[in-house]
C-alpha cells in the first residue's frame, strides 16, 4: 500500500454529526497553528470560530485578567467569535477594560473556581437571584460553559461560550476537549510572550555597547578599555583612575549604593557581580552603566581583583523606570493605582506602630458617577476623574499619597495627620469639587463627593480592617445624603 500524506487543515470529521468528533478535527487543525509563533491573534480567532460553529452557540469569548485581588476583578475582553451580528459584545465601552466587585455571592465563588483552573457551567434560569443573575439575564445568556486560561502557572484569563437560545447542559466529553482547547490558548499566548521577548533582546543586543574593567583591590586601581565613561570617546581608548577618582565620577546618589554592593559581594559566596550605576560623561552629563564583574583570588584564596565587561544601560533603564511608573500609576489620571496604595498603605501603618505616630486614611467617592457616564458618554466620565484628581492634587501637601482605588473611588493617606487635619482636608477637597464644574466642550458638569476620613493610632489596627471601616462609613456617607465628609468612628 502507498504512503499516504495530508495537512492537517485537511482533516475532516469521519462523524459529519458527531460534535466531539468535529471538535477533535478543529484541535488537530489549530494546534498546528497556535503553538507557532506566527499568527497566534489569527490562529485564536480561527479556533473561537471553529469551535463556535462546532458547539452551536451564540458567542464564544476571551476575557484576560487584568487585576484580581480579595475585593474586585478587572478584565478585559480581548478576543470574540458571534454567530449573528446582534450577540457582537467585542468593542462595547462597558467591555473596556471593565471592573467587577467580588461581593461575598456566587460571583465570588465563580472567580475563585476559575482560578483554581476549573471549569464552570451555568444554567442562567437554575440560578438564585443574585448580581451574577441579573448580568447574565440582561446579557441574554440561556446557559454559559467558561473555562480558565491558565499561563505560566497563573490565571491569565476565561474562555466562555454563551447560549442565547438553548438551556445547554455540556457533556464531560465536550469539556474536557474545550479545556484541551484553553491549553493550546495558553500556549499561544506563552509562544507570544516569548517571541515578543526574543525580539526586544535582538534589539537591545544590536543597540548596546560593552567594553572591558578591571579593579585591583590592593592597589585601588581601575582599568577600563572601553570609552564607556564617554560614549564620544574612541572605544579603543583605555582609561586608569585611582578608586576615588572614579567614585567622583559615579553619581552622588549611586555611591554609597555602589560600595554597599560591592563589600555584600566580597563578603557572599557569589562569584558573579552585577550592578546598574550612573556615571559622569565628559560633558558633565550622566549616563547608565551595567557592570558586570567575577571575582579572581591569589594563591591564599584572598580575593585580588575584580574583572568584567562594562554594557551601556541608558535605554534598558529608561525603559524600566517608564514601566515602573506605568506599573504603579492609574493609565487615566496618572496617579497611584489600588495595588501599589495597598502596599504604601501596609507600609504606613507598619511605620506608624514603629514610631507611636497618628496618620490618616481618606476615602473619596464622586457622587452619581453612573448618572455622569450616562448622560454625557464615558470620555466625558473620563475628562470628569481627571478633574477631580487635578483638584485633589492642588489641596495636598508634600508627602501626601493619592491614589485611584476603583472606578470613581480615590484614596488618600495623610502622614502625621490628627483627625481634625484630616477632616480639614477633606472638606477643603469637597468644597472644592462642589464649587468647580468640570467643563467639557460647551457643558458644564457640576459634581460632588463623598468622604471618610479614618484617624489610626490602634496598634492592632490591620491594612484590612482600617480599609473595611472606611468603605462602610463611605457607604454610611453616600446613603446619609451624599456630599459630605464624615469620620469614622462617629462622634
Amino acid at each position: 500500500m502507498d504512503i499516504q500524506t495530508g495537512s492537517i487543515s485537511e482533516i475532516k470529521s469521519t462523524y459529519a454529526n458527531s460534535i466531539d468528533s468535529s471538535l477533535l478535527a478543529s484541535l488537530a487543525k489549530s494546534a498546528e497553528i497556535l503553538t507557532t509563533k506566527q499568527g497566534w491573534s489569527d490562529g485564536i480567532n480561527a479556533l473561537l470560530a471553529d469551535l463556535g460553529r462546532i458547539t452551536k452557540v451564540s458567542r464564544v469569548w476571551i476575557f484576560q485578567i487584568l487585576e484580581l485581588d480579595s475585593e474586585q476583578i478587572t478584565q478585559d475582553y480581548a478576543f470574540e467569535w458571534a454567530s449573528e451580528p446582534k450577540y457582537i459584545q467585542l468593542g462595547l465601552p462597558v467591555f473596556k477594560k471593565f471592573t467587577n466587585k467580588l461581593g461575598s455571592g456566587g460571583y465570588r465563588k465563580l472567580v475563585e473556581s476559575r482560578s483554581k483552573g476549573e471549569w464552570q457551567k451555568v444554567i442562567t434560569s437554575k440560578l438564585p437571584d443574585s448580581w451574577l443573575k441579573t448580568s447574565q439575564v440582561k446579557q441574554n445568556i440561556q446557559s454559559m460553559l467558561t473555562i480558565p486560561i491558565i499561563v505560566e502557572n497563573s490565571f491569565w484569563g476565561v474562555l466562555g461560550f454563551d447560549d442565547c437560545e438553548r438551556e445547554y447542559d455540556w457533556s464531560e466529553i465536550e469539556i474536557n476537549l474545550l479545556r484541551i482547547a484553553s491549553f493550546f490558548i495558553s500556549s499561544a499566548i506563552l509562544q507570544n510572550k516569548l517571541s515578543s521577548r526574543e525580539k526586544q533582546f535582538s534589539i537591545l543586543q544590536k543597540i548596546l555597547s560593552t567594553g572591558a574593567w578591571e579593579y585591583n583591590i590592593q592597589s585601588k586601581h581601575l582599568w577600563s578599555s572601553s570609552g564607556k565613561a564617554s560614549p564620544d570617546d574612541d572605544p579603543e581608548t583605555e582609561r586608569h583612575f585611582s578608586l576615588f577618582e572614579f567614585l567622583m565620577k559615579v553619581h552622588r546618589d549611586d555611591r554609597r549604593i555602589l560600595i554597599k554592593a560591592i563589600d555584600i559581594f566580597f563578603k557572599s559566596d557569589k562569584d558573579i557581580l552585577s550592578h546598574d550605576l550612573r556615571v559622569m560623561n565628559e560633558n558633565g552629563t550622566f549616563q547608565w552603566i551595567e557592570i558586570i564583574g567575577s571575582l579572581v583570588r591569589d594563591s591564599n584564596g584572598n580575593p585580588s581583583k575584580i574583572s568584567g565587561i562594562l554594557i551601556q544601560a541608558d535605554i534598558r533603564k529608561n525603559l524600566e523606570i517608564k514601566l515602573k511608573k506605568e506599573a504603579e500609576t492609574d493609565d487615566l489620571t496618572g496617579i497611584l493605582n489600588r495595588r501599589i496604595f495597598w502596599k504604601k498603605l501596609k507600609h504606613q501603618i507598619n511605620k506608624s506602630k514603629n514610631r507611636n505616630s497618628k496618620f490618616s486614611l481618606l476615602i473619596f467617592d464622586i457622587d452619581h458617577f453612573k448618572h455622569v457616564n450616562d448622560t454625557w458618554g464615558h470620555p466625558a466620565g473620563d475628562k470628569v476623574l481627571k478633574h477631580f484628581t487635578t483638584l485633589c492634587l492642588k489641596e495636598l501637601r508634600d508627602g501626601d499619597i493619592f491614589a485611584r482605588v476603583g472606578g470613581e473611588e480615590f484614596a488618600l493617606l495623610l502622614q502625621n495627620s490628627t483627625e481634625k487635619i484630616a477632616l480639614k482636608v477633606g472638606e477643603r477637597i469637597r468644597s472644592t469639587v462642589e464649587s468647580t464644574p468640570c467643563i467639557t466642550g460647551n457643558e458644564e458638569i457640576n459634581i460632588t463627593v463623598s468622604g471618610v476620613c479614618v484617624t489610626c493610632h490602634d496598634k492592632k489596627i490591620n491594612s484590612d480592617s482600617l480599609y473595611k471601616n472606611a468603605d462602610e462609613s463611605l457607604f454610611e456617607a453616600k446613603n446619609s445624603g451624599r456630599n459630605r465628609i464624615i469620620c469614622y468612628p462617629k462622634k
